[in-house]
């Protein structure tokens, strides 16, 4: 096993078509619903909302990272390549989705998604390596 990956993930387009899936779903539901008016066009103006913030949020390139098996920590990498440390808060791992909660220095947070075609030039093994990390990132966070 490597003792460091680094992974440079780009936007994922399977999130924006999941996104676009539960907004064809909302709407086939909205339309079977009894809702008529102002509340249908509250609704409606509410679901809109809801949707461009996630769309946002889906396109916004996830940072580069650093992840260090061996001490297990994670650092984000800026355009210059240089490392600032990322401290793990909660993080759900599956075998096809990865959510890392995480602060940067100053407490501000931030949420990292990434799907397995985040990773641009990703093999099946950096993917699987990322899975690795993540579950013994989990413990760790856990025993804290």
């Amino acid at each position: 096993m490597m003792r460091r990956l680094e992974i440079r993930p780009v936007v994922s387009r399977r999130l924006r078509a999941a996104l676009l899936l539960v907004l064809m779903l909302a709407g086939l539901s909205l339309s079977q619903s009894s809702l008529t008016g102002w509340l249908l066009t509250g609704v409606l103006v509410a679901l809109g909302g809801v949707f461009m913030q996630a769309w946002l949020a889906a396109s916004h390139r996830p940072p580069a990272l650093s992840l260090s098996f061996r001490p297990l920590v994670a650092h984000v990498l800026d355009a210059n390549g240089a490392e600032r440390p990322l401290r793990c808060t909660r993080l759900s791992v599956y075998p096809w989705l990865m959510v890392l909660h995480a602060e940067l220095e100053a407490n501000k947070r931030q949420i990292i998604v990434l799907l397995p075609d985040s990773l641009a030039d990703a093999s099946g093994d950096e993917w699987r390596q990322l899975l690795v990390w993540a579950k013994l990132m989990r413990r760790q966070i856990a025993l804290n």
